[in-house]
Parts: C-alpha cells; structure tokens; sequence
C-alpha cells in the first residue's frame, strides 16, 4: 500500500513541476542490527545487517527492470499478491535471487 501511494503522489509531483520524478523501493524481511554509532563527536543512527543489505541491492533492480518496488521472497510470503519477476544477480550475494514486483 505504501509504495502504491508513493507512485501516486510522485505521478503528482511530477506533474505540477514538469520534470521527470520517479521513486524505487526494496523491501525484505530479516534481522537487523539498529541503533546509535560513532563517537562523542558524531553519532548516527543506523540499521546494519545481512537483510539490510539484501533490501538495498532489491531497490537497486528497480530502475533495470522498471519496477516501483522489488520485494525479496520473505515479503512475497505475506503478500501473495505479488507477482513473480524473476531471479537477478545481485552485488555481493552469490546466487541469483527470486524477485516479485506490484502487478499493474
């Protein structure tokens, strides 16, 4: 629902200001390690962890395959209505990984 209303409102954004916007997002399910690094000069939050990374290497198949959002199998699982889009090489992870998309 999230990425269907943000294609919504980047449709609408790029509409009032006439120039090309789009959006992409990836999305699994995992675990993750998440809180406040550095030191007394500088700390940012973070979220760190296998599943972080499996999320930002989907969002990087978006533009390839021109898809809004790339959803790992975890998510697929709780959400059937996703439709199958293939298996894809990704940096740093060893074998293909199955991918589904929004249907149109």
């Amino acid at each position: 629902e999230t990425v269907r209303a943000a294609r919504v409102r980047v449709a609408e954004v790029a509409a009032t200001t006439e120039r090309a916007v789009s959006v992409g997002f990836g999305c699994h399910l995992g675990e993750v390690i998440y809180g406040n690094i550095g030191t007394a000069r500088r700390i940012d939050f973070t979220v760190m962890g296998a599943a972080v990374n499996l999320a930002s290497r989907l969002e990087s198949l978006c533009k390839p395959i021109g898809a809004s959002g790339v959803f790992s199998q975890a998510v697929q699982e709780h959400c059937p209505e996703l439709k199958p889009a293939g298996a894809h090489a990704l940096k740093g992870i060893a074998d293909p990984v199955p991918v589904w998309i929004l249907p149109d």
